[in-house]
């Protein structure tokens, strides 16, 4: 995997997941059942089902992965949720790696940690102000990735049919496919 390449011992690394819905819940069971020492930050869900640890104790954590929503209002807004502040808190050697939303991590602040200090790795899947990202950003990650695939035609297309599915759902039709 391209996680192994920039950090081949990961597996024996603390993970941290931000986010646990639909994929960081995933990514946490797969992790856990795997003997992957794992941990999680986020304030909606069960400390019963996750084992949920406080922001501090995230941000010790070796490697991190971003699989939360982008808000900007409510008790836990997630906007630049990783700001200047929060990239000056990990530790050297982090691996930080955002496929959640590009807004979560501060790309400006980000850009500029790592022009002024490159001990970290990043590998991001997302991008502040997708379609249009900093090449200079794109330059200092270990890995980027266009996540932008609702703008593929197979986004496209499989959008829509979760749109027409729920839609039929609702309304007690069997969708003809």
């Amino acid at each position: 995997s391209a996680l192994a390449k920039v950090k081949p011992n990961w597996m024996q690394s603390k993970v941290g997941i931000v986010g646990c819905g639909n994929v960081g819940g995933r990514l946490y069971r797969v992790l856990q059942a795997a003997g992957v020492e794992v941990c999680a930050f986020d304030p909606f869900k069960d400390k019963n089902l996750f084992n949920l640890v406080s922001w501090k104790e995230l941000l010790d954590c070796e490697v991190i992965c971003v699989h939360t929503p982008l808000t900007v209002q409510g008790s836990n807004p997630t906007y630049h949720l990783f700001g200047e502040a929060e990239l000056n808190q990990l530790k050297p050697n982090t691996v930080l790696l955002n496929a959640g939303r590009g807004e979560v991590v501060d790309n400006k602040a980000l850009l500029n940690r790592l022009e002024v200090k490159q001990d970290l790795t990043i590998v991001l899947d997302v991008w502040e102000g997708e379609p249009d990202i900093v090449p200079e950003l794109l330059n200092q990650v270990a890995l980027g990735t266009p996540h932008i695939a609702g703008y593929s035609y197979e986004g496209r297309v499989n959008g829509s049919l979760m749109i027409y599915r729920a839609l039929g759902k609702y309304l007690g039709v069997s969708p003809s496919e």
